[in-house]
């Protein structure tokens, strides 16, 4: 009986443990900031670039903002430049493009654009 007991718990909490993990696994981090041109690297925290999912920038945004949302926030998923003003409104070419391996940013699943981008840069996606 104790031995069917502790088997049962055991699962129970293998159980719990799983789906604890796959909580934290597919848990979304919000992030709103207001930048001037080439300041989205400093208005991050350190945690910020391993943890942010789900971006929402307003202010200035230029090529060194896609750099960073490319290179440096890993797990960047969902992009809202809806509030921001794009440099010469056209995505820079290669923002979220890898010339090497010759793929885009594979954890993008949505970007909103400001209704004054009027262009694409070569391999923006």
């Amino acid at each position: 009986m104790k031995n069917l007991i502790l088997k049962a718990m055991k699962k129970i909490t293998f159980l719990l443990f799983s789906i604890v993990f796959a909580i934290g696994i597919n848990a979304q981090v919000y992030k709103t900031v207001t930048i001037s041109a080439g300041g989205l690297h400093d208005a991050l925290a350190p945690e910020d670039f391993t943890t942010v999912t789900n971006l929402s920038i307003n202010g200035s945004v230029n090529a060194a903002d896609f750099l960073t949302m490319r290179d440096e926030i890993t797990a960047l998923s969902v992009i809202d430049l809806s509030g921001a003003t794009i440099d010469g409104n056209k995505i820079p070419d290669e923002a979220f493009y890898f010339s090497i391996p010759k793929t885009g940013k594979l954890s993008l699943t949505q970007v909103i654009l400001p209704a004054s981008v009027t262009a694409l840069g070569d391999y923006a996606f």
